[in-house]
């Protein structure tokens, strides 16, 4: 039972810092799109937001974790592709890593 709760507060906490890093995440896009950053500037940093959000859904997938939104996540995922798909126009920025998630 005691490896059980160990187990269950470890996730609890890195869901809390999950939901944190993606509160950020959040902020660093609206920025992103406030303050109008250049495409190869931007690109590198939504590809790392991205990366954050499909490794967050790797982590807690079979995770109950009260305070991690899976569709928050998925949603988030979704708008990251979204604004790397809108860099890469007219530009090689769009990567086959990403072009896959979004078939998904």
């Amino acid at each position: 039972v005691g490896g059980v709760l160990r187990s269950f507060e470890r996730s609890r906490s890195l869901a809390t810092a999950a939901g944190f890093v993606a509160d950020r995440c959040r902020a660093i896009s609206v920025d992103i799109v406030t303050n109008r950053i250049e495409p190869n500037v931007a690109a590198p940093i939504m590809t790392r937001i991205a990366r954050y959000y499909i490794l967050a859904s790797y982590i807690f997938c079979e995770v109950k974790a009260p305070k991690f939104e899976h569709r928050f996540n998925v949603s988030a995922l979704q708008s990251s592709l979204n604004m790397l798909r809108s860099f890469a126009v007219g530009t090689s920025l769009w990567r086959d890593e990403f072009l896959s998630y979004t078939a998904l």
